[in-house]
């Protein structure tokens, strides 16, 4: 069934490593508020080029997706409590950029905060595009912390988890609670009850 696959981002919407990545890079005199790579690439750009850049977003995630670093990682507030509740009316996926090789690490995330049987599954995003994979699975939601696995839509519902960052899409949901989340989804339920009522 089509409408009750549900899917998130695994790093900055479920467990907050925003947190870490702005840690990291203040200890290196670089100042960010939200650390996305499209931000991140936004921030720094001007003042700096695109490999050098490349190298610095390389090194913070080789130090950052790491099973000692993810232990210390709490989840984004709300989030547990939230995916508990929806797991009841939905299935819900994971669509990380992690490699699968890093998915025990995870894993045992999802176990420590007990919520692994919330989860239907996870999913590596690693060399292709998120929505497409939402499209493989039927799954009609994407909450997503950088607007370009959202954009150019291809799914039914594009939700930015963010933190002030601009939009120019206003297909796509823009919200940085997961309370907005549950409610979000709530109104497109009752959206979806009333057009399959007309039909």
């Amino acid at each position: 069934m089509k409408d009750n696959k549900i899917a998130f981002d695994f790093d900055g919407v479920i467990a907050n490593t925003t947190k870490m990545k702005i840690k990291w890079f203040k200890k290196r005199n670089i100042k960010i508020k939200t650390s996305d790579k499209t931000s991140i690439y936004n921030i720094l750009g001007p003042n700096m080029d695109k490999n050098r850049i490349d190298e610095i977003y390389k090194k913070m995630s080789k130090d950052i997706f790491t099973k000692e670093v993810l232990d210390k990682t709490k989840p984004v507030r709300g989030a547990v409590r939230i995916l508990k509740k929806l797991s009841k009316q939905y299935e819900i996926y994971i669509i990380t950029a992690r490699p699968e090789k890093m998915f025990p690490d995870i894993e045992s995330w999802l176990k420590k905060y007990n919520i692994e049987k919330d989860i239907t599954k996870v999913i590596s995003s690693a060399g292709k595009e998120k929505q497409d994979i939402c499209n493989e699975n039927n799954i009609f939601l994407l909450c997503d912390d950088d607007i370009r696995h959202l954009t150019n839509k291809k799914i039914q519902v594009r939700m930015l988890f963010e933190n002030n960052k601009k939009i120019r899409d206003d297909d796509i949901i823009s919200l940085n609670t997961w309370r907005r989340v549950k409610i979000e989804l709530e109104r497109n339920r009752r959206k979806s009850k009333s057009k399959n009522r007309i039909l």
